[in-house]
């Protein structure tokens, strides 16, 4: 000890050991980036590839493990399934959205097991998909190809409608000549 006190009675790896104590489960920070690597700043999903990315503070028993589905009842990950390795405690999961998932919030739930064997469990539901593209209908005026003719001068009314499966925020219309 401090006091130069010795026991000749302990050998170390013998009949005594160090003991680290860990009472804490594992906590993380979790992102989701685009193909080109960058981090997604919005919360809503478009159609295309995306990577779950999970930092863990301390080293696991083994890769976590993630299922990722959706309010409307789709599963992008297949159930459960463990997380690819990165360095420095540092996991991966690759999920792709078609243009035909349909809209609704992502479900994320990720368990982890430190080595202490402490089980956390994350369930994260703070994105969404939207992978659909708003369609926009225009019903007049119609095309010369229907018969119209307009005149210098006319007055032409415009009338469309726009319709997604989210919702519309704005329809902004641009006229060129």
């Amino acid at each position: 000890d401090s006091f130069f006190n010795t026991n000749p009675l302990i050998f170390p790896g013998d009949n005594a050991i160090f003991v680290s104590e860990d009472t804490a489960a594992p906590t993380m920070v979790f992102e989701i980036r685009d193909f080109n690597g960058l981090a997604v700043s919005g919360s809503a999903l478009l159609k295309g590839d995306y990577t779950l990315r999970v930092a863990s503070s301390e080293e696991l028993l083994g890769d976590p493990l993630i299922q990722v589905i959706t309010s409307s009842g789709g599963d992008l990950s297949a159930g459960y399934q463990p997380m690819n390795d990165l360095p420095n405690n540092e996991y991966y999961f690759p999920i792709s959205i078609s243009s035909a998932t349909t809209a609704g919030d992502l479900l994320i739930s990720i368990e982890m097991v430190d080595l202490a064997e402490i089980l956390a469990y994350y369930n994260l539901s703070n994105f969404s998909i939207d992978a659909k593209a708003p369609t926009v209908n225009i019903f007049s005026p119609t095309s010369i190809n229907d018969g119209a003719k307009y005149l210098y001068g006319n007055t032409i009314t415009v009338i469309a409608g726009a319709e997604d499966d989210v919702g519309i925020e704005k329809v902004q219309i641009r006229l060129i000549q």
